[in-house]
């Protein structure tokens, strides 16, 4: 059923108008506190961040604060695979830099010599210190410089020491020297 309209029927006013007048009134109103909300929130929201920066200065200002971390100095390499650094607590604040001259050998000793390389060592006990570890050969009276050699290039428990023998008469007549080399040297 359609509905009747009569405006102003009664009393000469135009009510259509004055009640879409009133409507628009109360729209205003709801849309102030809408906006009045929505400020609000916008304003929470600023309030909230500014919270979390704080706090997250305050962090910082706490390491700050610290004398151990004020004070304390790191230190870098251009280049950690040739030169590694570590800044102690006393570490003074600077650059500096390394220059290497000369490369690190490996270590090595030359035996002062017998006739052959057959000629008997003699029974007894070798051994060989390197790298913070000892190197013990038994030998007896049949083990010659060549087997030496063997004994010591082959021993399980060796350090890092390879042995060889050097052929040289400086004219001692003593020919054959057990020449001992360190694996270890400079990169």
């Amino acid at each position: 059923m359609a509905s009747i309209q009569l405006p102003g029927l009664s009393t000469g006013l135009d009510t259509a108008t004055i009640i879409q007048q009133l409507m628009q009134i109360e729209r205003r109103r709801l849309t102030m506190y809408e906006n009045k909300i929505t400020q609000k929130k916008e304003t929470r929201t600023a309030v909230t961040e500014l919270q979390s920066k704080l706090y997250a200065l305050k962090n910082k200002l706490n390491v700050l604060s610290d004398a151990g971390t004020l004070g304390a100095y790191k230190a870098t390499s251009s280049d950690s695979d040739k030169v590694t650094v570590q800044a102690a607590s006393g570490a003074q604040e600077g650059s500096h830099s390394v220059q290497v001259k000369q490369l690190a050998t490996a270590n090595r000793w030359v035996h002062d010599g017998l006739k052959y390389a057959t000629s008997y060592v003699g029974a007894g006990t070798f051994i060989i210190g390197y790298n913070q570890q000892e190197l013990v050969i038994q030998t007896n009276d049949q083990t010659t410089l060549q087997d030496l050699v063997t004994l010591i290039n082959n021993d399980p428990d060796n350090p890092g020491v390879t042995a060889g023998i050097l052929v040289h008469d400086d004219g001692s007549g003593n020919a054959y020297h057990l020449v001992l080399n360190g694996k270890d040297s400079g990169s």
